[in-house]
């Protein structure tokens, strides 16, 4: 992950720091059009492929400053072609800076449609605090004023805008974001966010030091698992902010009751580490990276039956290069993403309820169908 090592307790066992559719169509005001009401009620579960954009191996080093990785982008857009799946790319300030990097990704938008998002690092983004904490830790957007965290955020979507649209989808750097900041995103043109992990709290994985009265990671355990409109006092709960919440795709390898699954994120971590020990309850995030491909054929299953309406399948561009990540040292682990990635998308591919699209697009889908949802023209279960 961005930066990062996957927290203890998180259900990981390794330690971590579509057809193509046509242009998109908005209603006024943010309204359906009949174009977008018609998709809401035929097509039942959207995937979207998010890629994070970012220098190589920041894990190790946060400032890193080589982006080599993204010339291993094509391979990873010829493979989702062979699904009909396009990709989020959700680029870094040193990614939309690079000349040849920037070139890589035109040429993957032009030919194989996908979007342009934004993946805010502070340590990365200007402009820079006078203490300079933001340079030297590889701290969490959460750390950040909202009025620095704007600043920043201005300078990397216009960046982004002056090769590209501007951006509306949009992923924390360390999977963070803060609820102060959601209204920033929004006036900056953002419709839908990325950044939470269902079920995983961060809070003892550290940005700035604790010396330094650093805050450390982000507490998702109680998040939902399903797209959602955030509160404004809290990203972890449904509220009414006008951005959606997208997260990372998790399920567990088995069925279990709602409320069984409900509650998995308030046990004590002794708990959910007796029930995956067990193999009982075991949760499996969409990232092809971290998991085996047996726990994510799995977690599908489960998910597709859990009447999901999006699959959010999450990895990082450095992933894919060897030496890219820490999980990435040989030839056959960097393999390996792509090859667990190409499993994803063939069984989703082959479910024939599945439209592969883009974020945005996604979220667009999902904002209209419950719009209808709302209005007693679609029946079915709600979006939970």
């Amino acid at each position: 992950m961005d930066a990062d090592m996957k927290p203890k307790g998180s259900g990981w066992e390794k330690q971590v720091p579509p057809p193509r559719e046509g242009p998109r169509i908005a209603g006024r005001e943010g309204e359906p059009t009949s174009r977008e009401a018609a998709t809401a009620r035929n097509e039942t579960v959207r995937v979207v492929v998010t890629i994070d954009t970012e220098p190589d191996n920041v894990w190790e080093n946060h400032a890193s400053p080589s982006v080599t990785n993204v010339r291993e982008l094509p391979r990873l857009q010829s493979l989702l072609a062979k699904s009909g799946a396009q990709g989020t790319y959700l680029v870094t300030s040193r990614v939309i800076q690079d000349p040849a990097a920037v070139e890589v990704l035109r040429h993957l938008v032009d030919t194989g449609g996908g979007e342009i998002g934004a993946h805010l690092h502070p340590w990365e983004s200007p402009p820079f605090t006078e203490s300079g904490v933001d340079i030297t830790y590889p701290i969490f957007p959460h750390e950040l004023s909202p009025e620095i965290f704007g600043r920043k955020l201005a300078g990397l979507t216009g960046a982004i805008a002056q090769c590209f649209s501007p951006p509306t989808s949009y992923r924390g750097g360390r999977w963070s974001i803060a609820p102060e900041h959601i209204s920033v995103l929004e006036q900056a043109g953002f419709e839908v966010d990325t950044t939470v992990t269902p079920l995983i709290d961060w809070h003892k994985t550290m940005g700035i030091p604790v010396e330094h009265k650093g805050r450390g990671g982000m507490d998702y355990r109680l998040a939902p698992r399903h797209p959602y409109h955030p509160d404004y006092a809290d990203v972890t709960r449904k509220g009414s902010a006008r951005i959606l919440e997208i997260p990372v795709t998790v399920a567990f390898t088995h069925r279990m009751p709602s409320f069984i699954r409900c509650k998995y994120g308030a046990m004590p971590t002794v708990v959910q580490r007796v029930l995956r020990r067990f193999g009982l309850l075991k949760p499996v995030w969409a990232m092809p990276a971290q998991e085996t491909e047996e726990d994510l054929a799995q977690m599908l299953s489960v998910a597709t039956r859990e009447e999901v309406t999006v699959i959010n399948i999450a990895l990082h561009s450095s992933e894919l290069m060897v030496g890219g990540a820490p999980w990435s040292r040989t030839e056959a682990e960097a393999e390996g993403a792509l090859s667990r990635l190409a499993s994803m998308l063939g069984v989703l591919a082959s479910s024939g309820v599945c439209v592969f699209t883009t974020l945005t697009d996604a979220a667009r889908w999902w904002k209209a169908r419950q719009a209808l949802m709302s209005t007693g023209t679609q029946k079915g279960p709600g979006v939970r």
